[in-house]
């Protein structure tokens, strides 16, 4: 028994099930397969599929259309395609809210970018979504800083829900990935391979513009041809502008010079494997930054494996401008490693560019920090300051600093903002308190905020009196044998500066 309606075949329900998505502002745009029919003599097995299409993965036109800059072919080089692509971006509807471009999993060569625009240069207004397939450049193609997908935008008009989904993106160490060209909202990547970007995987460039809400999801980013020393490196895995409001979540980024760069703000980072690769020579040198934001970056990094590389917030990255205060960041439960290190290895580092900058609002709360390996040596400064660019900071200018409950695994210097100290007490009035080596980035802990005693008499008043920068003494009243607990913190901002 037949659950049609009276005098219906399963073809008119198909075609009328297509027909109310395209009402509803949904329709199926692919390439066309090789001697496809006309769509009124498709098989009940085409109708089906051109169904599902419509059902459920929306793919609409736009008015502006779709450029395509470049030679195409399928995975044969030498047997252009043009005509399928051109089809394709023709039959794009004017009238349609929202726009998906399936590759149907096919490879395409490309010579040039791709570039999406109104085909004359312009910005392309209405929304757009890349799926399923493969993009290559060919033995033509010439410059690697030119990236396969390049999305273009402007000032005045900053577009909207663009993105990218399932496709690989095969660089061969010629091309670089993706780029956006303008200022966006709701961009959204998910699920790309971009193997072997030559010189950057995703990037940004807002200009005078603004980005916000940009999301990174789930990615696989690889250099294959990366030299072993990252300081030779170019690749730069998340290249970013002036963006906010960013996700970055459940991505891999292999052998980079640097993971993620920009002076972004109010990202947030998790749930991601940032891997530099094996260590070079015993004990390791060579460093580069994985994560370098600039110096109020307001990111939160959480859950995440930072794998054999430094952090490093830098006053002015990107034309990031002055910043009398560095910090503003969160980095909670990550797992940060460096492998048969020196001593002169660190983890997160702070560069500020002019003399006096102080350090606030900066959590950094119970995260493992490892130096692994059998050659490894003891690292004195896990969270350091760098001084390369003439910056220097101001160590009494600490405030609302947390830096607590971090666990510090193999040859590594514990730091804290709160350093626990206990004293030896032989009957003596005065013992001296040096916690040089314990604050994160060479702060003063100036002020006890604890002090207890246990004592074989009445030790009278029991004060902490400072000397200098991260020295003191332990004032005992009455000359006791016994023992002293004091926690000093960084967090006197001002105090004594």
């Amino acid at each position: 028994m037949s659950d049609l309606p009276d005098g219906a075949s399963r073809r008119d329900l198909l075609i009328g099930g297509a027909a109310l998505a395209a009402a509803q502002g949904f329709a199926t745009l692919a390439f066309a397969r090789p001697g496809m029919a006309p769509v009124d003599r498709l098989s009940d097995a085409d109708m089906v599929l051109a169904e599902a299409g419509a059902a459920n993965a929306p793919k609409v036109g736009v008015a502006e259309g779709l450029k395509a800059s470049a030679f195409l072919s399928s995975d044969d080089p030498f047997a252009p395609q043009d005509a399928d692509f051109d089809t394709a971006v023709k039959q794009l509807q004017a009238d349609r809210r929202f726009s998906v471009l399936d590759l149907e999993g096919r490879a395409i060569t490309l010579d040039r970018p791709l570039d999406i625009d109104d085909g004359e240069g312009n910005p392309f207004t209405k929304p757009l979504k890349i799926v399923n397939g493969t993009l290559i450049p060919s033995d033509k193609w010439q410059d690697p800083e030119a990236p396969l997908i390049r999305f273009h935008s402007s000032s005045g008009n900053r577009v909207a829900r663009w993105g990218l989904e399932g496709l690989k993106l095969k660089c061969l160490n010629r091309a670089s990935g993706v780029f956006v060209d303008g200022g966006y909202i709701n961009m959204r990547f998910r699920f790309l391979d971009i193997d072997d970007p030559a010189r950057f995987g995703i990037r940004t460039r807002v200009g005078d513009s603004t980005g916000s809400d940009l999301r990174v999801e789930h990615c696989d980013i690889t250099s294959n041809s990366a030299d072993k020393l990252a300081s030779k490196r170019v690749l730069i895995g998340l290249d970013l502008s002036t963006d906010n409001d960013g996700k970055v979540f459940g991505n891999r980024i292999q052998k980079a010079r640097t993971a993620i760069k920009g002076p972004i703000g109010s990202f947030l980072i998790s749930h991601n494997h940032f891997w530099q690769g094996s260590d070079v020579g015993l004990p390791r040198t060579d460093r580069t930054p994985v994560l370098h934001f600039g110096a109020r970056s307001t990111n939160v990094v959480a859950v995440n494996y930072i794998d054999n590389g430094v952090t490093v917030l830098e006053e002015g990255l990107g034309g990031s401008g002055e910043a009398r205060t560095m910090g503003f960041c969160q980095f909670i439960s990550n797992i940060f490693t460096l492998a048969e290190s020196d001593a002169a290895g660190t983890y997160i580092s702070i560069k500020p560019a002019g003399p006096g900058r102080g350090l606030s609002n900066m959590l950094i709360l119970g995260n493992q920090i490892r130096n692994i390996g059998g050659h490894a040596e003891k690292i004195a400064r896990p969270f350091s300051v760098d001084t390369s660019a003439g910056g220097m900071v101001n160590t009494a200018l600490g405030s609302n600093i947390r830096i607590e409950d971090n666990y510090f695994w193999g040859q590594v210097q514990p730091q804290s903002s709160l350093v626990e100290k206990f004293i030896e007490l032989s009957k003596k009035k005065s013992y001296p308190v040096d916690v040089t080596g314990e604050t994160p980035f060479d702060l003063d802990a100036d002020v006890v905020t604890q002090i207890g005693v246990r004592a074989d008499g009445d030790p009278g008043s029991v004060w902490y009196k400072r000397a200098a920068g991260r020295r003191g003494t332990l004032q005992v009243g009455n000359p006791v044998s016994g023992k002293a607990y004091l926690v000093l913190t960084v967090n006197a901002a001002g105090l004594f500066g």
